[in-house]
């Protein structure tokens, strides 16, 4: 009797949560948007309250707020409904549990043993079974990919992805190939004039033509490039990939993608503080404990079974109520030139002073790295380059609309007053350090000018569009130091004068260096790259240089006609003289300058100016 009325209550309790939820809904969805239109548009007190900052949010924001909301509290019901339901009838409930345990290790058991079964029966959606085909242990580095391992992808519209974003993003496919180290490279090199060496950033592109690296080597002509990237690798990873890998290729260059929105606040922040790495289902693949990979595998294939039906739920939900509400975590961008986006800032840059970020134990981890990736650079004979890479948030944050989600207006202020602090940092490190920085930021903001996007919409990675301009601008860095060494190489120097001349600067030197103004440019004066020294000298920052002709912003006094000296820099390559420039703040000064013309290229100029006075 006693068990009979027990398991009457909790029925009548599930019955009466299910109807909760239901009725909650049906309310709602006939007449929960005319409430809130009726008291957004109200001037009672009262509504201040309700509403805070109602001048500054859109009707949108609070509509999708209460949205999901409502609906998560409807499913709160309903599935209390079912947890009293079964509790109803414990029996039932311990062979429902077991059932799954047993059914689930059993699945586990079969895929790890037999991995070639995980395409065919379609579990390579999971996470972990992709890891189980595509990646092998490893001691040092956590994993690394296969060897020679071929892969098609359909569909792929960005790593955050969801229907729910409202952003119709054309779907993309490619495919995904590894060579005999189970790097992305067409075929297998032994040798390389240039190694790139970083994680996604490097690593992706729809085909290997499309990465990044592949695109350097083609503007390059005849240089090798080598494709050192691998997702999930951080700094630490890095150092390991320069030593076992790159140095063997012997290449002139290393070029180390720096992108702090991943390398510094996720890769080393987990570091410092000794928190288990976010892909910790890569790290324990292969040689982790059983049960361990077994409560990853069951863990990634509830998370995906549960965000699949709250995601249909919520699009059901918005099409009953008639709902277009603005995502919250969406940014709406009004560019130049009359284009309008939406984007996700997958990864916001730190909003911190640059003395905060470079005085971080993260930022010091950092230093400490590149101190070391330098001494290794430097025992080989090998250049080592920074390419700092800004986060989309560094680029595009001063465009944003009060439209946009409520997620992102809540942090819109402090990203936007330090959206140049990371860079600053960056080149100050680089330079403490002793490396090269080459900067994305500059460009990056040149194209957003132009009205363009230059990341993925919904995914962290640049797009074609930034690869192209990455590989541009490295190019020309590349070109300028090569042109600068070969003509410093040519350049007779009689022995009794050698210790009389001044020392001239190589182009690396020269960007370490505050006494001498580093620009690289086209031959009719297009600046697309300027240095510290240059911004020091002239007053101008290096977003308001680049794209500009030197000899108009400088306003250039020659020694001789301008087509005189264009005529000797043609014929001999190189060009020293005394030049006459205007800075900033009006004044005059004289610099010794040296004009050097990268041979192979269509013009570009390396123009390192040393002051010698004022007029």
């Amino acid at each position: 009797m006693k068990t009979s009325s027990y398991k009457r209550v909790l029925i009548n309790a599930s019955i009466g949560c299910a109807a909760l939820g239901v009725l909650l809904s049906v309310a709602y969805v006939a007449f929960g948007h005319l409430l809130i239109n009726a008291i957004y548009n109200s001037d009672i007190a009262i509504v201040q309250r309700l509403m805070p900052g109602k001048d500054a949010t859109s009707l949108q924001n609070y509509v999708g707020g209460l949205d999901k909301a409502v609906l998560a509290l409807a499913v709160y019901f309903v599935f209390s409904a079912l947890v009293l339901l079964l509790a109803a009838n414990p029996i039932g409930l311990a062979l429902s549990v077991s059932t799954f345990f047993a059914g689930s290790l059993a699945i586990f058991l079969l895929l790890d043993g037999f991995p070639e079964l995980v395409k065919p029966l379609r579990f390579d959606v999971i996470p972990y079974y992709t890891y189980r085909v595509s990646y092998l242990p490893d001691s040092v580095l956590g994993y690394r990919s296969r060897p020679f391992l071929t892969t098609k992808f359909t569909g792929y519209r960005g790593a955050a992805y969801s229907p729910l974003f409202g952003i119709n993003v054309p779907p993309q496919s490619g495919t995904w190939q590894t060579d005999d180290e189970g790097f992305r490279n067409p075929a297998p090199l032994s040798s390389a004039e240039i190694a790139v060496i970083g994680s996604s950033m490097a690593e992706w592109g729809n085909d290997d033509e499309d990465t990044y690296p592949s695109k350097l080597e083609k503007l390059l002509g005849e240089q090798k490039v080598v494709n050192l990237g691998k997702a999930g690798y951080g700094p630490l990873q890095y150092l390991e990939v320069l030593k076992r890998y790159a140095l063997e290729k012997k290449p002139q260059y290393v070029i180390l993608t720096f992108y702090p929105a991943y390398d510094i606040d996720d890769q080393l922040a987990d570091w410092v503080n000794r928190r288990t790495d976010k892909s910790v289902a890569k790290y324990t693949v292969g040689y982790g404990q059983l049960f361990r990979r077994y409560t990853i595998a069951v863990r990634q294939t509830a998370d995906m079974l549960i965000n699949g039906g709250w995601t249909a739920l919520q699009l059901g939900f918005r099409e009953a109520v008639g709902s277009e509400a603005m995502h919250p975590d969406l940014a709406v961008l009004k560019l130049p030139h009359g284009t309008t986006k939406k984007i996700l800032f997958v990864n916001h840059h730190a909003a911190k002073s640059t003395e905060d970020l470079l005085r971080s134990p993260e930022w010091q981890a950092m230093k400490n790295f590149l101190i070391e990736f330098k001494r290794v650079c430097d025992q080989n004979q090998i250049v080592p380059i920074v390419l700092y890479i800004p986060a989309a948030s560094e680029v595009y944050t001063e465009y944003s609309t009060s439209d946009s989600g409520a997620n992102w207006l809540a942090v819109r202020k402090s990203e936007m007053e330090t959206r140049g602090n990371n860079e600053k940092a960056a080149r100050i490190l680089t330079h403490n350090v002793g490396i090269r920085m080459v900067s994305l930021l500059p460009p990056f903001k040149e194209a957003a000018r132009e009205g363009k996007l230059v990341y993925y919409q919904l995914d962290a990675h640049w797009n074609g569009a930034g690869r192209e301009i990455a590989a541009e601008v490295t190019a020309s860095a590349l070109k300028a130091m090569r042109a600068e060494s070969a003509a410093t190489a040519e350049k007779p120097k009689p022995k009794e004068l050698k210790k009389k001349q001044r020392h001239e600067p190589t182009v690396q030197e020269a960007m370490l260096d505050q006494r001498d103004s580093v620009m690289v440019r086209t031959f009719e004066g297009k600046i697309n790259f300027w240095n510290s020294g240059a911004q020091h000298l002239y007053g101008w920052s290096t977003d308001e240089a680049i794209g500009k002709v030197s000899h108009d912003l400088l306003k250039t006094q020659f020694p001789e006609s301008l087509a005189k000296i264009d005529a000797e820099l043609k014929k001999n390559g190189i060009w020293h003289g005394k030049l006459v420039h205007a800075t900033r703040d009006g004044r005059r000064v004289v610099v010794e300058s040296r004009w050097v013309l990268e041979p192979k290229s269509k013009g570009a100029v390396v123009e390192i100016n040393t002051p010698a006075g004022t007029t």
